[in-house]
């Protein structure tokens, strides 16, 4: 797992290559875990004080710092990884043997993504049956097996 998030960083503007299905979904976990600590830390302290006094006003002002903090660690957290995630899922559709046009839902995924959370009425809005539909798609895209046919050499995949 370590290994495979290692991998994460160090080819983080990789744009050539592939990467193996473990190493997507490992680095995709800890990416997952990491966003979700983040929010725990951040809004946890705030939903317990919030829903132990049920007024705004009566939650302290550390709570408020802690969760400031917390949401601009996440902040940072997801500006980070924006390139080394565009790029891993990249390589992992060209390790598929897909062509590199595919890449392009992952572009309308994130395109959608936005449009989905701006948004008010989340189900009944086109972006976001869309957003769904893609996720689906490229869920399904990032779980197939390696190409072992494909163009590119074996030894092009990272060690």
């Amino acid at each position: 797992m370590f290994t495979a998030y290692g991998k994460f960083w160090k080819n983080y503007v990789n744009f050539k290559g592939r990467s193996s299905r473990s190493d997507f979904w490992w680095a995709t976990l800890v990416n997952a875990l990491v966003y979700v600590i983040l929010m725990v830390v951040g809004f946890g302290p705030f939903l317990v004080a919030f829903f132990s006094s049920q007024d705004v006003k009566k939650v302290s002002a550390g709570v408020f710092i802690v969760m400031g903090l917390s949401v601009l660690a996440l902040l940072i957290y997801l500006l980070a990884t924006i390139l080394p995630t565009l790029s891993l899922a990249y390589r992992r559709l060209v390790d598929t043997g897909l062509s590199p046009w595919w890449y392009s839902l992952v572009v309308l995924e994130v395109i959608t993504n936005f449009m989905a959370e701006s948004s008010v009425s989340a189900i009944s809005d086109p972006a976001s049956v869309v957003n769904i539909i893609l996720t689906i798609v490229l869920i399904v895209l990032f779980a197939m097996k390696t190409d072992k046919f494909s163009k590119q050499p074996p030894q092009s995949i990272e060690e």
